[in-house]
């Protein structure tokens, strides 16, 4: 019987060790070094745009009541852009040409559109076998193409140069001579409804891809 207490002591005692043992190895495997640092950025605020004011008008001529006739014409008076911006923008342009009534000559059926428009040095007329329809789409593809790519930082500004005129006497180049002009000039003047055309612009300033 004392034997087995003696093994039964010696057991015990070599569990015991085995346990600090472990827990001496498993309190060291904690044992480290820690270090660590953390990066702030700047506070960042939403940059500002620009604003535009007025409307990019386009003045219906030197007549009364909004009327036109042979010898008057008109401009478009640019937008003016304001602000700060620290954003790459570009100026651009759209434009809707609208001709309302009868622009034809005198027979009632071939057309007859006498008004001249220049977009930048460019001067627009309506060319042999033209329709109203490509006449004025020339028109708004010229306009169109007038951007202005502005770096970030620079005050951007509204590079549209446009007019329109209803000369006295056809210009060089054009297919009415002087005669068949004021045939149809007078044509005109004495249809009602009398004829008419407007023309918007509208002038936009997006921010470019980064």
């Amino acid at each position: 019987m004392s034997q087995n207490k003696s093994y039964g002591k010696a057991t015990l005692t070599a569990i015991t060790l085995a346990l600090i043992s472990l827990l001496a190895f498993g309190g060291a495997s904690y044992a480290r070094y820690k270090i660590s640092v953390t990066g702030q950025s700047n506070t960042a605020t939403v940059d500002s745009f620009y604003s535009i004011s007025g409307t990019g008008s386009v003045s219906t001529g030197n007549l009364a009541d909004n009327r036109i006739a042979p010898g008057s014409g008109g401009a478009y008076t640019p937008c003016s852009i304001t602000g700060t911006s620290h954003v790459p923008v570009t100026v651009e342009h759209s434009a809707e040409l609208s001709f309302s009534g009868d622009w034809k000559q005198s027979d009632g059926t071939s057309v007859y559109m006498p008004l001249v428009f220049t977009v930048g040095s460019t001067t627009y007329k309506i060319q042999s076998g033209e329709t109203l329809d490509a006449f004025k789409g020339r028109i708004e593809g010229a306009i169109a193409a007038v951007t202005n790519n502005v770096a970030g930082g620079t005050a951007p500004t509204d590079d549209l140069t446009l007019s329109w005129s209803w000369p006295l006497t056809p210009d060089t180049g054009s297919i009415y001579s002087a005669d068949t002009a004021d045939i149809n000039d007078t044509y005109l003047a004495g249809l009602n409804p009398a004829p008419s055309f407007s023309l918007s612009v509208t002038t936009t300033v997006v921010q470019n891809t980064q």
